[in-house]
């Protein structure tokens, strides 16, 4: 025989590797969707030698994306020993079929009347937690402006925005309930308080024409002018009557006005007026 030495091969093929992330859906929540499972198929990893695995796909809007990963194997481990095929799962976020409820107040103030214009705008809360999730509400609204006493409703608002920590528009997946504020400028409570007086009779007619005003008192360049018509000429007592008005009389619906009328005494001498009556002399001829 002749024998003839052929050399052989040994070819060692790259083992094959599928990746497959995993799919998911939900409906939007504020929060990421994220699933890490990733699904290892065909011939897989020798051991010792599986990759990390690292899954960086989410979502959090309404839409979907890939649910993407990265693979990155252990130090000491060639890559070409493997091929690796990746496919992506997606991760969708849907409409919610039963939106958000959100309730939204108005801001609301209530002040005692000062003359001073003042104006209420804006919500209670810009910052709202529902689910765990943090949004910021922006609200356009025409704000309630008011000087003299009176309710002045802060109820209208043009556009209302509530925006995902993120800042992205998240406004079609709350339904919002607007509670309507107010202005409230309230009247101010005086009590004008004439004065009492008292003397010893003397047939003078005692007036004592001076006033108090307690309680909340009267705002800078808002006057009253009293009329004193109280009036004691005799031994005894009456009443320091008055009247009043206000100098600028659109100012008198701000207040509301009691009044108190002091005591004016006449009281008895305790030593008597000495009188002396000097009758006529005549002298006539017999």
């Amino acid at each position: 025989f002749t024998v003839s030495i052929v050399p052989g091969t040994l070819n060692i093929r790259p083992r094959e590797v599928l990746l497959r992330s995993a799919s998911s859906t939900q409906e939007y929540n504020g929060h990421y969707l994220i699933n890490a499972n990733v699904e290892i198929l065909k011939d897989g990893f020798c051991e010792g030698e599986q990759p990390i695995i690292a899954v960086s796909g989410k979502q959090r809007l309404v839409g979907e994306s890939k649910n993407t990963f990265s693979v990155t194997f252990p130090e000491g481990v060639c890559p070409d020993d493997y091929s690796v095929t990746t496919i992506y799962g997606t991760l969708q976020v849907l409409d919610r079929s039963e939106k958000y409820s959100l309730a939204v107040t108005l801001k609301s103030h209530e002040i005692l009347y000062d003359a001073e214009e003042h104006t209420v705008k804006g919500i209670e809360e810009e910052e709202i937690v529902v689910d765990g999730c943090t949004y910021r509400l922006n609200i356009v609204d025409k704000p309630a402006i008011g000087r003299d006493v009176g309710v002045y409703p802060h109820a209208s608002f043009s556009s209302a925005t509530i925006y995902d920590s993120d800042g992205n528009d998240v406004s079609t997946q709350f339904n919002l309930v607007i509670r309507h504020g107010a202005l409230n400028i309230k009247c101010r409570n005086i009590t004008l308080i004439s004065s009492s007086g008292e003397k010893e009779y003397d047939g003078i007619p005692l007036s004592v024409k001076a006033m108090d005003i307690q309680g909340d008192g009267l705002v800078a360049g808002d006057e009253i002018e009293p009329v004193f018509t109280g009036s004691q000429i005799l031994i005894g007592q009456s009443k320091n009557t008055f009247s009043y008005h206000f100098k600028k009389e659109n100012a008198r619906k701000n207040y509301n006005v009691r009044t108190i009328e002091g005591i004016l005494t006449v009281k008895s001498r305790k030593i008597p007026l000495e009188a002396s009556f000097i009758g006529e002399s005549r002298t006539f001829l017999y």
